[in-house]
């Protein structure tokens, strides 16, 4: 026969457990072999699924049981507080919240400043055409773009100087 320090032999287990949860036991299926933190009694183990949400002593956790790979027969349940898990989903929720907004709000900002890059030489040749139509001949405009918009200056510069040499003649 071999007799166990219990303390010794699930010492590791215990520390280990006990950093993220806030109770341990370990069960063979008849009897609690450890138990640190909450105690839970043997019968109210037998009853509960593998996870769920359990009121001990007028406070809830969440319960977690697994088979232990070692031995099979031996069984690890992990209570961890209820109140500071939605805590901390809630705070996560909440910072998730916090970086959707300030994306969105970064996409806006992004957006504008686009497309006012695209609108602000329409603007100019908008203003320019409305000079032409009271007679006036605008100064040549500039296009820092080489795209659709460019060709667009381009073009009506272009008609402005034909039209200022038609009017001259």
């Amino acid at each position: 026969a071999i007799v166990i320090n219990k303390n010794r032999f699930f010492y590791n287990l215990v520390n280990d457990a006990l950093f993220s949860f806030d109770g341990i036991c370990v069960t063979d299926g008849r009897e609690i072999i450890m138990q640190n933190g909450q105690n839970i009694s043997f019968s109210y183990i037998e009853s509960i699924s593998k996870n769920s949400k359990v009121n001990l002593n007028g406070k809830k956790f969440m319960l977690f049981k697994q088979r232990n790979r070692v031995y099979s027969e031996w069984f690890m349940v992990n209570l961890l507080d209820y109140s500071s898990l939605s805590k901390d989903i809630t705070q996560l929720a909440f910072l998730f919240g916090v970086i959707a907004c300030l994306c969105i709000l970064l996409i806006m900002i992004i957006s504008f400043f686009i497309s006012r890059q695209i609108t602000h030489p329409l603007f100019q040749v908008n203003q320019a055409m409305r000079e032409v139509e009271q007679g006036l001949f605008p100064p040549p405009l500039h296009s820092s773009t080489s795209d659709e918009t460019h060709e667009l200056i381009t073009g009506f510069n272009h008609m402005v100087n034909s039209l200022k040499k038609l009017n001259e003649d």
